[in-house]
């Protein structure tokens, strides 16, 4: 008896063939492309307001030490 694969059941992903279906594996978790710009917008937002800070902070500094230099006390 000579059988054709057109005399073959479908196989349940459509293929024609054996009854076995390949399991597919578990997908990793990927991370989505908008977290990856969310993280990299919130770092440079926290540097950012890091280097105004310690602008500000060394503004202070040098302008408290021109004051106290023209007092002439050092």
């Amino acid at each position: 008896m000579n059988m054709d694969l057109r005399d073959k059941p479908a196989a349940v992903d459509g293929r024609r063939g054996g009854g076995k279906v390949a399991a597919q594996p578990p997908k990793k978790a990927e991370k989505k492309p908008t977290e990856d710009i969310n993280e990299s917008a919130e770092a440079f937002i926290r540097r950012f307001r890091q280097q105004l800070l310690l602008q500000r902070m060394e503004s202070i500094i040098e302008n408290n030490y021109d004051q106290m230099l023209k007092r002439g006390a050092y």
